[in-house]
């Protein structure tokens, strides 16, 4: 079952992130709109099974620079640098893009994204794109691949996801 965490009863959570700890000085930047985190909770035991950090945007997120920028309200410049990159893509409009995810339990994971996905039209009506921003390690390839991802782009530090979002279709 997906949950929204809070800064309340989840901030003891981002000890644990293995793949961007030091992102912010302040963790609690993670809670604060436009980032989000949520996390799977197994439903036989009711234990936080996996964990995904994410950040909404117009942009796909190059790097963790671009993540502070946007933590520090600096979009205007990140969104003029960036726009030629998708220009060449097309429109992508709203990005929700986790940019960190770790698994307490075995096959969590799997199970967060995909119920991510599936929440997403949901909880975030403005998001036309899911699109990643995660390390370049064959980890992270296997995963995301092995997920329904394709690749996206590949930049200096980073490789970019993108998973397809299905419409909410309501009767």
């Amino acid at each position: 079952m997906l949950i929204k965490c809070n800064v309340n009863d989840h901030l003891y959570l981002i000890k644990d992130d293995p793949v961007r700890p030091d992102l912010f000085d302040n963790n609690r930047k993670r809670f604060e709109a436009p980032f989000h985190v949520y996390a799977e909770v197994n439903d036989e035991t009711g234990e936080i099974a996996a964990v995904v950090c994410v950040v909404i945007c117009k942009f796909v997120p190059q790097d963790e620079v671009q993540i502070e920028a946007v933590a520090a309200g600096k979009l205007p410049k990140i969104e003029r640098h960036l726009a030629k990159r998708e220009a060449a893509n097309g429109p992508l409009g709203t990005v929700l893009c986790p940019y960190s995810v770790w698994s307490y339990q075995r096959g969590h994971g799997r199970k967060l994204i995909n119920n991510l996905l599936e929440a997403t039209p949901v909880l975030h009506e403005e998001v036309d794109a899911l699109i990643t921003m995660s390390p370049m390690t064959d980890t992270a390839l296997n995963f995301h691949l092995n997920n329904g991802a394709d690749i996206f782009a590949t930049n200096e530090d980073t490789i970019n996801y993108v998973y397809e979002i299905e419409e909410q279709i309501i009767h």
